[in-house]
Formats: structure tokens, C-alpha cells, sequence
């Protein structure tokens, strides 16, 4: 149990680094599976697909670098 804890107090921090708490309050709703609003949607479209398909593309660049050394 603690250590799920923490580990959401980590993904927590870190989104909070990435995304403002709004954009925070979207990706938990996709998370759990609920309709976004027009505006909700307009702001997943323009700026959190982006900047989610960036992170994805990072993580493939890290893992590949690791992966070197």
C-alpha cells in the first residue's frame, strides 16, 4: 500500500512538472474513461496529444541511449 502511495505522489510531482493542474484534471478523466467537454477536448487536441506524443518519443530516445551505454 505505501508504496503505491508513493508512487502516485511520484507521477503526481511529474505531471505536475509537465502540465498545468487543468490539463492534470483532463488526463485523469481520460484515465478513467470519462466524455470531455468541447473545451476539454479542444485542449487535448492542440495541446496535450502533442506534447504526450513528445514524452513518448523521449522515452524511445532514453531507453535507446541506455541501452548503449
Amino acid at each position: 500500500m505505501e508504496r503505491n502511495k508513493a508512487k502516485d505522489l511520484r507521477i503526481i510531482k511529474a505531471l505536475s512538472n509537465l502540465f498545468t493542474d487543468k490539463q492534470i484534471n483532463i488526463l485523469k478523466r481520460l484515465m478513467n474513461a470519462e466524455n470531455l467537454t468541447k473545451q476539454e477536448n479542444e485542449i487535448y487536441s492542440r495541446t496535450l496529444k502533442p506534447k504526450i506524443n513528445a514524452i513518448i518519443d523521449l522515452n524511445d530516445i532514453a531507453i535507446s541511449i541506455r541501452d548503449k551505454i
